[in-house]
């Protein structure tokens, strides 16, 4: 029964889609690639050819150093200097957290404010990149009912340069559970688009901008099992809801993963956890051109071994290689792996991090893959044991013409890693823009170059 559940060919299903002006939401440049992971732009054949013709010789700064403390106790001087943890907002209880940062080096960090299961609002705080013990409270997001309303269930933002944020977020409400989508423009929210109704009470959402400028919205429900996507269309409607995969026991722990991340000439790619049975799963992709998406693909667990395997999945791209990170976790013992591939090619899979003790089936883990802006990638994870979280950032630098991972820890909080809810965006100067909650408060961290 469960082969009927594999992908085959990468057919594509085709929706109507109309496009509009170029724009490149990725970080690589649109040229071909030269030699290097970092191509800024076409062949040059020129002697000596480095393989980033477009862009200066790679320059340390102070990320490139680690720093040796927790970040939370540190002092900020020495190897240390320029990392900083501040606390932005106190909510009652927090399920999920998003950040974003617009051009001029505004941070908006959104988050969940319940009381309780019954009443929840999505809250925000914004400030300076530069001055973020000016924090101050932004707009929100109320419920619609004094009881029964939980907004931001789940929640993401992106960005579309210069300052408009995109936020999308899952409801639980005593009158139907929903997807839902809204801008800030101006510090202000638009009025509500509902992206999907009839879901169940927990899911997991992302949204992206795609090269046409257009947002993309992707949620996993964990009721039915869905791992679906819509995306815009003109005059800011959005195309029909297109059910990427679905699960064949959507029962497994946890509300499954969602993540995106937007490619060349109007590509989207999709990484989700696939709930194969009730006791297997396994990390799955599929990538859209428009709103043309392709046959799904599993990347891990083809076997359907009995692992929770693409827990927290979150995908990235260096240069045409695109990158998945996922927990892979089997009787009380983790891994964080990387799955990679280009196009069709045979997918790679190698563990990063191994021995994380994690006492039960994890419905999710704090994970964020990103690239910087010099396609060296940007890890956002918890080393965990049984009862301490420990939230770390890795990154990779050069050294002498070769790729090496550095590691910071940024805090160690007294929680299992599920309660520990985790998002970065970096800058164009590959500063880390960090927000978490540890249990009690909102919490921003970054390190200056």
């Amino acid at each position: 029964m469960l082969a009927g559940c594999v992908p085959g060919s990468d057919d594509f299903v085709v929706v109507d889609d109309a496009g509009r002006g170029p724009f490149d939401a990725s970080l690589q440049d649109s040229g071909p690639r030269d030699g290097g992971p970092r191509d800024g732009g076409p062949h040059d054949a020129g002697p000596g050819d480095a393989g980033a013709d477009g862009g200066p010789v790679f320059t340390p700064t102070a990320l490139d150093v680690e720093c040796g403390s927790v970040w939370t106790d540190s002092d900020g001087t020495g190897p240390c200097a320029g990392r900083e943890v501040v606390t932005v907002a106190v909510p009652f209880q927090c399920l999920d957290v998003a950040v974003a940062r617009a051009a001029d080096g505004t941070i908006t960090a959104a988050f969940n404010d319940s009381e309780g299961f019954d009443v929840g609002r999505i809250g925000t705080a914004v400030f300076h990149e530069d001055a973020a013990g000016s924090a101050s409270p932004g707009p929100t997001i109320e419920p619609e009912s004094t009881f029964g309303d939980v907004v931001g269930v789940d929640l993401a933002l992106a960005t579309e340069p210069p300052d408009i944020h995109h936020i999308a977020y899952w409801l639980r409400s005593d009158f139907g559970h929903e997807v839902r989508y809204r801008r800030l423009r101006g510090g202000v929210f638009t009025p509500v688009q509902t992206l999907e109704t009839g879901v169940g009470r927990t899911g997991v959402v992302d949204v992206a901008i795609d090269s046409d400028r257009r947002a993309v919205v992707a949620w996993h429900d964990d009721t039915s099992g869905e791992n679906a996507v819509r995306r815009e269309v003109e005059g800011e409607a959005f195309s029909p809801t297109v059910n990427v995969r679905t699960d064949g026991d959507p029962r497994i722990e946890g509300g499954g993963a969602a993540a995106l991340h937007p490619g060349r000439s109007g590509r989207m790619h999709f990484a989700y956890q696939w709930c194969i049975s009730l006791a297997a799963s396994a990390p799955s992709y599929s990538v859209a051109s428009g709103t043309m998406w392709s046959t799904a693909r599993t990347l891990d667990n083809q076997a359907i071994a009995n692992r929770a395997s693409g827990v927290a999945a979150d995908v990235t791209l260096v240069g045409d290689e695109v990158v998945v990170a996922y927990l892979d976790w089997i009787d009380g013992v983790g891994e964080l792996r990387f799955a990679r591939f280009i196009g069709s090619d045979e997918v790679s899979t190698e563990v990063y991090l191994a021995d994380l003790r994690i006492a039960d089936r994890p419905g999710d883990h704090p994970l964020v893959l990103q690239t910087d802006a010099e396609g060296l990638l940007s890890l956002l994870v918890a080393d965990a044991g049984f009862s301490l979280t420990r939230l770390q950032w890795h990154r990779q630098t050069r050294v002498g013409g070769e790729v090496r991972w550095l590691v910071d820890t940024i805090a160690e909080i007294t929680a299992p890693p599920e309660e520990v809810h985790v998002a970065m965006v970096l800058g164009p100067d590959r500063r880390p823009h960090i927000v978490y909650w540890d249990r009690t408060e909102i919490r921003y961290a970054t390190a200056r170059p």
